[in-house]
């Protein structure tokens, strides 16, 4: 009985142990969203970027109404560009940290590259 009790004890913390190691996600950026240009009207939220968000440098859609974006903060070395449309590839802005860039028509989706 005593041996039971030890190699369970033994088990749970050898199992223990190995679940400590996952690796974390590294923080990219945060930027806030408005639903009105001039980044005070309508806010929508802050967008937390880490490090699987942005690999592959994909383009990420805008699931609200947004008119202007600022950036709160950003990695050395990352960028993020915002598009008027949804797919990346028109309106293209990059937008700097503590800048509001704002458009009346709309801003559709985001990226980032980081060096």
């Amino acid at each position: 009985m005593l041996l039971s009790s030890i190699l369970a004890a033994a088990t749970a913390l050898a199992t223990g142990a190995g679940a400590g190691v996952l690796p974390r996600n590294k923080h990219v950026a945060d930027f806030r969203i408005y639903g009105a240009t001039g980044c005070y009207e309508k806010n929508l939220g802050v967008w937390t970027v880490i490090d699987d968000d942005i690999k592959g440098n994909p383009c990420t859609r805008f699931g609200d109404d947004v008119r202007s974006v600022m950036v709160a903060n950003v990695n050395d070395g990352c960028r993020l560009h915002v598009f008027t449309d949804g797919e990346c590839r028109t309106g293209k802005h990059t937008v700097q940290q503590r800048e509001c860039y704002g458009d009346s028509a709309g801003l559709k989706a985001w990226s980032m590259e980081c060096a």
